[in-house]
C-alpha cells in the first residue's frame, strides 16, 4: 500500500512539470518551441501604421497665359523641401498636360508606370515612380516635348514604409471628330481594386481636359477618400484647361471594392476624363 501511495504521489508531481501546448488566443510570444499550431488573431486586427499616408511634397503647374516659378513652357519644375523626403520612401509623381505633349523622366532612376494620351482634342497624364535613396535632389524635373497648348498640373507624392504597387486607369471614350464631346460634371470612373493584405493604400487620381476655357471649378473624391489635392493649372483655381485631383483611403481588409468615382464640376464647359489607381501594399 505504502508503494502505491508512493507512485501515485509521483505522478502527480511530475505533472506539475508536464507543460502543455500553449493555446494563445490573443498572440504574444511564442514560448513552446514553434509547435503551437493556434492562429494568432491579432495579426489579422493589427491597425494600420500611422505612418503610412502619402505626402504631397509639392503642386505644380503651368498656364499658357501664367508661368509659375521654375514651370514654363514645354518644362516641368518639382522643388523639394528640405527633409521632406527620407531614403527608402516610394516617390510618385502624377503629372496632366494638354494637347498631347510627351513627358520626359526626371532621370534614369525614375520608371514610367503610365503615359496615356486620351480625348477628343488630345491630353497625356503620366505616372512615375521611383524609390528615394539616401541621396536625393532638390528637385525633379524634365522636358514636354511637341506640344501646342503645354498648360499642365503635375504632383510629387512620397509615401514610406511601402511594399509591393499596382498601377491601373481608365480615359473617357473615344468621341467623333470636330470637338463638343465631353460632360459636365466630368465623372472620373476607376475600375474596382482587389487589395490582398490589411491595410492596403489606394491612391486615387484623376483630371480632365476641358474643351474650352473656364474659370471656376470644385472638386469631389471617391465615397470615404481623403483628398489631399485639387488644382487647375493656375495657382488661384481661375484655371483655364487643366485639373487634377488626388486622394487616398486605407483598406483595412482584404477586399474588392466598388467601381471608384471622383467628379469635377466647372463653371460653363464640357470636359473629358481620366482615373487611375495605385494600391500600395504596406512593407512587410
Amino acid at each position: 500500500m505504502a508503494m502505491t501511495r508512493n507512485l501515485v504521489c509521483f505522478a502527480l508531481l511530475a505533472g506539475c512539470f508536464i507543460k502543455p501546448n500553449k493555446v494563445d488566443p490573443g498572440g504574444g510570444g511564442d514560448d513552446d518551441g514553434g509547435n503551437h499550431v493556434f492562429h494568432d488573431a491579432r495579426i489579422d486586427t493589427l491597425p494600420p501604421d500611422p505612418l503610412f499616408v502619402p505626402r504631397v511634397i509639392v503642386n505644380a503647374n503651368y498656364s499658357d497665359t501664367q508661368a509659375t516659378s521654375m514651370n514654363t513652357y514645354g518644362h516641368y519644375y518639382l522643388a523639394v523641401p528640405p527633409g521632406s523626403i527620407h531614403e527608402g520612401d516610394l516617390l510618385v509623381i502624377i503629372g496632366n498636360a494638354d494637347n498631347n505633349p510627351t513627358w520626359s523622366l526626371p532621370d534614369a532612376s525614375w520608371q514610367q508606370q503610365r503615359s496615356v494620351f486620351y480625348g477628343n482634342d488630345g491630353q497625356t497624364f503620366v505616372v512615375f515612380t521611383k524609390v528615394a535613396t539616401g541621396v536625393e535632389p532638390d528637385h525633379y524635373g524634365g522636358s514636354l516635348a511637341n506640344i501646342s497648348s503645354g498648360a499642365f498640373t503635375v504632383s510629387l507624392l512620397a509615401i514610406p514604409k511601402t511594399g509591393n504597387f499596382t498601377v491601373q486607369h481608365r480615359t473617357a471614350a473615344a468621341c467623333g471628330s470636330g470637338g463638343g464631346c465631353g460632360e459636365n460634371p466630368v465623372h472620373h470612373i476607376a475600375d474596382p481594386v482587389t487589395t490582398v493584405v490589411a491595410n492596403t493604400m489606394v491612391i486615387f487620381a484623376g483630371g480632365a481636359d476641358w474643351l474650352a476655357q473656364t474659370d471656376t471649378f470644385s472638386t469631389t473624391p471617391p465615397d470615404a477618400f481623403a483628398k489631399i489635392a485639387s488644382f487647375g493649372d493656375r495657382d488661384n483655381q481661375d484655371f483655364w484647361w487643366v485639373t487634377q485631383q488626388i486622394a487616398y483611403k486605407i483598406y483595412d481588409i482584404p477586399q474588392t471594392t466598388p467601381q471608384l468615382m471622383a467628379s469635377t464640376s466647372a463653371g460653363s464647359t464640357n470636359g473629358q476624363f481620366w482615373a487611375l489607381t495605385i494600391a500600395i501594399e504596406p512593407a512587410p
